[in-house]
């Protein structure tokens, strides 16, 4: 058998398996780069749309707090408000890179920064409150207002002109109180909300609200309430109940129309056990376990405005005192919180007549008398006086003066005669002034009145530079 060669094979396959491989590979790195460089522009693109709107929310934070300026007098809110800003921007990169270590905590900080505008536009006014709180409570006369009675005069005046200088202050800043932030003035280095203006009020002057008298009002008026039932005319209103009533029916004067309205007054002992009253001494009680002066301030300023019995603010008050206070805080109520007097009915009486022109004429006429007469003892009161009686000379004269007839007995120190009537040292003071008074033409009824009660008699132990007696 003959040599055979074997057959060759030419693989052509192969080849262009690998050439398409590589290819594909290649295509494949080139598009994953292109990814990847797209996917990186992206990113770079919304990390720079990120910051640009941080960027804005800055610019715009910047242009309202510089509004807040414009819009209250050129407030210096640079100095102040600038950190906050920051502090917003560096918060918001946290919150949209996923850095934030605390996102809840952050939100709530951006929150706070983001009312600063706001804030520094109300700021003025809510610091000027505190100033504006304290002149209003010095104001206020009863409960709610300033205790003044407890208070120093010139340490009011003080803190008012203190109070007075921050309306003038332009330095506004942001202070953080109890994990807020609120606004504050700078005055001389030191930040004032209106917190702390309270507080400096009170520490340096020694006054307001620590010394304010107590607010009863709605102590009062819930006590009240328990004094009224349904009106069963109509079940919208509330009236007094009519047990609180007292018998006795009253009434007022007629009306133009001849009107009389008819009414029964409160009966406040049946109210001071009832409900109500219990209800009141329940709270003057609580209020005399408050600390401080809170009790002595309600009882000088609203249960004893006149100061007829004065509490003193040092002093602890006695069982008597307490008890004092209670049935006056009772008192108060429902003489000031229950109206007093509740109308039953009403009548109507008859017009009266038409005057006629002579019964004018005679009241004209008595009326002139009457004018005449009152004249006329007013004149003899004060020329009668018991200081010009003191002695006969000083009556003589009187008598004289007065144009009256006066003789002298035989002896001059045992009296003399006024139209006839004796005075001798020993006559009264009274009876003295009613002999004048009759011959001066009083009637003797008219003179018995004018000249008073009876006096001791100038007798001759009796000094008449010391005389005593009732001058009449």
């Amino acid at each position: 058998m003959s040599y055979r060669n074997p057959k060759q094979y030419i693989d052509t396959q192969s080849g262009k398996y690998y050439v398409d491989m590589i290819n594909k590979i290649s295509a494949e790195g080139r598009a994953n780069v292109q990814a990847i460089r797209k996917s990186n522009a992206e990113r770079v693109k919304k990390n720079e749309t990120i910051l640009s709107g941080i960027e804005k929310e800055s610019l715009k934070l910047r242009t309202d707090f510089t509004k807040a300026a414009v819009s209250n007098g050129g407030l210096d809110l640079y100095k102040g408000f600038e950190p906050y800003i920051d502090e917003y921007s560096q918060i918001a990169q946290r919150l949209a890179f996923g850095t934030s270590e605390n996102p809840t905590l952050d939100k709530k900080r951006q929150a706070q920064i983001l009312a600063l505008p706001q804030m520094a536009n109300e700021g003025i006014s809510m610091l000027v409150d505190a100033a504006e709180q304290t002149r209003e409570a010095a104001a206020i006369k009863g409960m709610g207002g300033l205790d003044l009675k407890a208070s120093d005069g010139d340490n009011l005046r003080a803190a008012l002109t203190w109070l007075d200088n921050i309306k003038g202050t332009r330095s506004y800043t942001v202070v953080e109180e109890g994990g807020a932030l609120v606004p504050a003035f700078e005055i001389n280095g030191k930040q004032y909300s209106t917190n702390s203006i309270k507080k400096h009020i009170e520490q340096e002057y020694g006054i307001v609200f620590g010394a304010k008298i107590p607010d009863e009002t709605s102590n009062f008026q819930e006590a009240a309430k328990l004094s009224m039932i349904t009106d069963p005319d109509n079940v919208e209103n509330k009236i007094l109940d009519p047990k609180y009533l007292s018998e006795e029916v009253k009434q007022s004067k007629p009306d133009k129309y001849g009107v009389v309205t008819l009414y029964k007054e409160i009966n406040k002992d049946a109210l001071a056990s009832s409900p109500v009253g219990v209800d009141l001494k329940a709270d003057a009680a609580s209020l005399l376990k408050m600390p401080g002066v809170e009790a002595i301030s309600f009882w000088n300023n609203i249960l004893d405005p006149e100061g007829d019995f004065p509490w003193d603010y040092e002093k602890t008050l006695t069982k008597e005192q307490e008890a004092q206070f209670i049935n006056q805080y009772v008192e108060y109520g429902l003489s000031n919180y229950i109206q007093q007097q509740h109308k039953v009915g009403e009548t109507k009486i008859e017009a009266p007549k038409e005057t006629t022109d002579a019964e004018l004429r005679a009241r004209r006429k008595e009326a002139k008398a009457t004018e005449k007469e009152k004249k006329t003892r007013e004149y003899f009161d004060k020329t009668y006086d018991i200081d010009k009686l003191r002695n006969l000379n000083q009556v003589i004269k009187l008598a004289q003066d007065e144009g009256l007839k006066v003789e002298e007995f035989e002896n001059p120190n045992d009296g003399i005669e006024v139209e006839g009537k004796a005075i001798t040292p020993g006559t009264s003071p009274r009876e003295r002034r009613k002999i004048l008074l009759i011959a001066s033409g009083i009637n003797a009824a008219t003179a018995d009145e004018m000249a008073g009660e009876d006096s001791a008699p100038f007798g001759p132990s009796t000094a008449p530079s010391t005389y005593k007696g009732v001058s009449l």
